[in-house]
Parts: C-alpha cells; structure tokens; sequence
C-alpha cells in the first residue's frame, strides 16, 4: 500500500491535502466567503510543533500565498500550551494594513511521521542516516509509563493535558497516530477559547481558524510541498464569534 492510500485510510474523515494543494484550496475557499487574502491584508501564523521538520509548511504557505513573513506560535507538538488570549493580541498587530479589512490566519497542527518504510510515528530527516520519531516530546510521552517524570516543564504540562486520555490512545490500532490526533482535538478546543476571549476587534478583521494534523513524509526543505496536512476544521471568526465553518 502506498502512502497516501495508507494516510486517507488512517485519516477518515479529514481532508487530506498535500501542502501545495492545501494552500490552493484555501485561497479558492476564502475567496469564496469574499475574503481576498494577500501581502497587503493578511498575516498567517503558525502553531506547529518546534520540531525541524515543521518549519518550513508555513514559509511555503506564506509564499505560495504572496504573505510577509509568518509568526511562530509558542506550542508544544502542536498544542497551544503557553498562548493565552493575550498571545493572539500582538500579532494581529502585524497585520498589513494597506486595505480596509485585516486577515489573521491560524494554522495550527499537530504531527505525526511516515518513514519510507510506513511505519508511522518515524520520519526521515534532513542529512540523517535513518529514520527517527517524529515528534520525540509526544512519543516520549505515549512511552510513559506509570507516572509521567521529566525535568520538563512543557513535557510535564502536556502530559497533564493527555493524561486521561492515554489508556485509550495507547489501546488504538496506530498510538502514534491516536496521540496527535488527540493533540489536534484538544488544540481545537483551547484555540477557540483564546480567540474568543481575544475579540480581535481590530478595523474589520476576519480570524480564519485551520486545525488538523501534519503527516511528515519527506525530508528535506524543498519537498515540504509533498508533505501532507489532514484538515480537521477551517473555521471563521469575527469579534470572537465563529460565524462560519467552510469545506475545502
């Protein structure tokens, strides 16, 4: 089974894009809702794990898209650990401002790899002989057992946000899918509060809202384009309010 086939089988229910592809349908789709993005009105900011083999997917977005540089969101695998509302409030103070109307793009994933061998949870990486796990910090959790140590704070604090959740994760067919899944869900739930209690009141700004999960397939820089995001949700949000959820 190839890989893609073996990612939709595993990813029902998402929309499994390759990352080129996800940035054309995201255009198309707002550009639908009237909301016309460009390097005069719009800022993306990126909330994806630290690890190096993420961050390149927002630079190509940005580009693709003719954006300015994107911000980094402070997470942990993907999780919005340490963002607050008061962290959604400066960087849409960065946002271009030549119209009348300001863009602020969440994409916000966690992350799982595919080794070329299709073992989930392993990725090749740029310059490294062999495949290795793909986010170390969520598979050392998953590994845990009993109760949870790490000098760590970040380590710790996610641990926490996971904890009662394991038994079922580590009882899945694939653990090292389950817990990035669970990740993304979790992420969802805590991004919507912030940007509701942020308001984002600033002239007539759209908060546009993507969750999912990124599969890592390929190593190097060049061929992010190839690798995969599994879109969970593209939501719409003004003055705090979700007014809209689109498909791509």
């Amino acid at each position: 089974m190839d890989r893609m086939t073996m990612i939709k089988d595993v990813f029902e229910g998402y929309k499994v894009f390759n990352y080129k592809e996800f940035t054309i349908a995201l255009y198309k789709a707002l550009s639908k809702e009237g909301i016309n993005i460009s390097g005069m009105n719009t800022l993306l900011e990126g909330f994806f794990c630290r690890d190096d083999n993420q961050y390149g997917k927002p630079i190509l977005v940005t580009n693709m898209l003719g954006l300015g540089y994107p911000f980094a969101g402070q997470t942990f695998g993907g999780y919005p650990l340490v963002v607050g509302r008061d962290g959604l409030i400066p960087p849409a103070h960065h946002i271009p401002d030549i119209t009348d109307i300001e863009n602020y793009i969440i994409l916000n994933a966690a992350h799982v790899g595919l080794s070329k061998e299709g073992k989930w949870g392993e990725v090749e990486r740029y310059n490294r002989k062999n495949a290795g796990a793909s986010c170390g910090y969520l598979m050392n959790v998953l590994n845990s057992k009993g109760d949870f140590e790490s000098d760590n704070w970040e380590m710790k604090e996610v641990y926490k946000v996971l904890r009662d959740s394991l038994v079922n994760i580590k009882s899945s067919d694939i653990p090292e899918v389950e817990i990035a899944k669970e990740v993304s869900r979790k992420s969802k739930e805590v991004m919507r509060d912030y940007i509701r209690k942020a308001s984002l009141k600033e002239k007539d700004m759209n908060v546009i809202y993507v969750n999912g999960v990124n599969v890592d397939l390929y190593p190097n820089p060049e061929d992010d384009e190839k690798n995969v995001i599994c879109v969970d949700c593209v939501e719409i949000y003004k003055n705090g309010n979700k007014v809209k959820e689109i498909e791509l």
